[in-house]
């Protein structure tokens, strides 16, 4: 049988129509939180309680209160919602994006005045406290600090910084977008060096300041300005995102002797993220926390519990477990 006497152009166009309608809608579907896998096993506890300090407890960064939107009921900027959430999943300090530095040195304004400060009062009065956090860059640490001195005006008395240094000031650069194009941008050694000192001796005079990195350390990561940012630093907050959950006792161990270098006290991030399960977030809690051995621990990020109620539930039965001080 002959097709080619089928193959109108309107035929194949129509075909090429229909294949390209799949793969958009392959692509949006990728881009959708997918289901929280079931829990598994709960592992048992391991028997260490943390040791007071100036920040204690289970807390979560949140990329944007919008994210309030995820929780039954509510809207975006939603205090009340969210102090609920926070108070019975056991969070007692969240952490605010303040200001993203991007590639070109602009960053837009995460917190409006009068909605974050509307949320951080009810935040306060559920006991839960507001901290925050900023991603800067030595292409304009003006205007980082800028907006970090307007958000701390908001949030008020008891609130603190977490600098987010990572791509910006590491020797190998960091990827960024440049119309359809990904392009490597690295910034000079003296800058990095120059901004970071600059940045801690402006925040360590204005608030108690934590640091997050690489959570492997300075070994792993020579390049990156690590002496300059733990200058005054209050906590070292390293990511440690074990994908795989496979990081030995040995790994997270010199990964912690390694932050202790620079910072005598290390509370690290935990990931809640899409590729964790409950049970990876219950595994790696027990792993981690008693070889931290801070006063707190936060999870990364709001977003990702907010979409997940297996999720939540394994943070909360971790602020259980290990937020309440020795």
């Amino acid at each position: 049988m002959n097709l080619r006497k089928y193959l109108t152009p309107e035929v194949i166009a129509g075909g090429m129509a229909a294949v390209l309608a799949a793969l958009a809608v392959a692509a949006r579907d990728s881009e959708k939180p997918s289901p929280s896998p079931s829990p598994g096993p709960d592992p048992d506890p391991v028997p260490w309680n943390p040791p007071a300090g100036e920040l204690e407890g289970m807390g979560v960064s949140i990329r944007s209160l919008v994210h309030t939107s995820n929780l039954p009921g509510a809207g975006s900027f939603d205090g009340p919602a969210l102090a609920r959430w926070c108070v019975e999943n056991n969070v007692r300090f969240v952490e605010l994006l303040a200001c993203w530095v991007n590639a070109d040195g602009t960053s837009k304004r995460y917190l409006p005045t009068a909605e974050t400060k509307a949320v951080v009062n009810e935040l306060k009065a559920a006991g839960v406290r507001v901290g925050l956090w900023g991603w800067p860059d030595p292409i304009n640490d003006q205007l980082y600090m800028d907006r970090m001195t307007e958000a701390l005006d908001i949030v008020g008395d008891g609130g603190w910084f977490k600098h987010d240094p990572e791509g910006p000031y590491h020797g190998a650069g960091f990827n960024v977008k440049k119309g359809s194009q990904w392009i490597r941008v690295k910034r000079p050694l003296s800058a990095r060096k120059e901004s970071a000192e600059r940045l801690m001796a402006w925040s360590t005079a204005m608030a108690p300041t934590d640091v997050t990195s690489y959570g492997s350390g300075p070994k792993s990561h020579p390049s990156f300005t690590w002496s300059e940012w733990a200058k005054g630093a209050r906590y070292g907050r390293p990511q440690w995102y074990d994908k795989k959950s496979d990081w030995s006792a040995n790994k997270v161990a010199s990964f912690a002797e390694q932050w202790r270098t620079l910072f005598p006290v290390i509370c690290p991030i935990l990931s809640a993220v899409n590729s964790n399960t409950p049970a990876m977030m219950l595994d790696e809690a027990n792993r981690f926390l008693p070889v931290a051995d801070g006063p707190c621990f936060s999870y990364w990020d709001f977003y990702w519990l907010s979409i997940s109620a297996q999720r939540t539930a394994a943070a909360r039965k971790n602020g259980a477990r290990y937020g309440a001080t020795a």
